[in-house]
């Protein structure tokens, strides 16, 4: 299989803001054309783009859910 597919497969998931289906479609395209940096670049904003939707607000959500959850174990 040839990587040029994943390369706008991964394109229209970022424009619908799939970010995790478009960094697993990245991946399998780079291990297709590992001396490709479009690959690299677009997994690289996805990661922050990812990690981006854990803030709201300038809140990270993510903090709150463990420190919540630390807090009920006790």
């Amino acid at each position: 299989m040839t990587s040029s597919i994943y390369f706008p497969y991964s394109l229209a998931c970022i424009k619908l803001e799939e970010y995790q289906t478009a960094k697993t479609a990245l991946e399998v395209g780079a291990s297709l054309a590992p001396g490709d940096s479009r690959f690299n670049n677009l997994i690289k904003e996805c990661d922050q783009r990812i990690a981006g939707t854990t803030l709201l607000f300038g809140i990270d959500f993510n903090s709150i859910m463990v420190m919540s959850l630390s807090m009920t174990c006790f």
